[in-house]
């Protein structure tokens, strides 16, 4: 018998993904910003284009797992402040 997945249910868990990409975004702005730099200067500290930060910034796309711990390191950020759904 094939299994059929809920509507409502694949639904949900799109906009739950969606949200906490959004989260991750404002939190990665956020970090840039309280260390008073742009994103020219990041980007070319990360060795990253600008526009592929800011599309990191804007939930477009997501880093993948080595750039988010430059992120982090960069900014001298907690992992588990920008990688969990609580706190600004």
């Amino acid at each position: 018998m094939e299994q059929q997945t809920c509507p409502s249910l694949f639904a949900f868990l799109v906009l739950f993904f969606h949200a906490l990409c959004v989260i991750f975004a404002s939190k990665l702005k956020k970090a840039r910003e309280d260390k008073e730099l742009n994103q020219v200067d990041v980007a070319a500290a990360l060795n990253i284009p600008r526009s592929t930060l800011a599309n990191y910034e804007t939930g477009r796309t997501e880093p993948d797992i080595e750039t988010i711990g430059k992120l982090i390191t960069f900014y001298e950020i907690d992992a588990n402040w920008l990688l969990s759904t609580t706190g600004k």
